[in-house]
């Protein structure tokens, strides 16, 4: 057995944990606002994935590509980072806004609340495409959306309460 070691361990605060392909991702409140940062399992290196202005949120991570909800511009945003490229990219910037940001492959799903904010769907963005898809617009919540490739899954309320309903992009 191997005992358990520290990934982030400053006097800061550190939540959100993700995990994916070596590579564990968090938000960090470090430098006076929660920026995302990473670590690399093999190297056992910590390393800066962005630190912009206002809070970066809600990380994932899948195939090297690091998934965020970001308040840049004073309303929630979903951004990404190739790590291997180390380039950054917008992936959704619609009014209302984008949080909760899950991925999956090339795959990236989110809430949103582009329709007003009494309402969330679920959004889409096919990295290799580079483009938005609409995954449901029902009445109500759709909130909590978890991608694996080209399948997504997320809790609806549209029935007045809590189910569970998928989205699969090759049927």
């Amino acid at each position: 057995d191997q005992p358990p070691f520290a990934i982030a361990g400053t006097r800061s605060g550190q939540l959100r944990p993700a995990v994916g392909g070596g590579v564990v991702v968090w938000s960090d409140d470090r430098r006076g606002n929660w920026d995302i940062f990473g670590f690399d399992l093999l190297s056992r290196r910590e390393f800066v994935v962005t630190a912009r202005p206002g809070d970066q949120l809600w990380p994932a991570v899948s195939g090297g590509v690091v998934v965020w909800a970001d308040e840049r511009d004073g309303e929630w945003d979903i951004y990404g980072k190739d790590l291997a490229a180390g380039e950054e990219f917008a992936i959704s910037t619609a009014p209302g806004g984008q949080t909760a940001p899950s991925i999956g492959g090339r795959v990236v799903a989110w809430e949103d609340s582009r329709a007003g904010r009494a309402r969330y769907d679920i959004y889409g963005y096919d990295l290799d495409r580079r483009a938005e898809f609409v995954v449901t617009a029902a009445a109500d919540y759709q909130l909590r959306p978890a991608v694996a490739g080209d399948l997504i899954v997320w809790e609806d309320y549209r029935a007045g309460e809590r189910d569970l309903w998928a989205f699969d992009r090759r049927a």
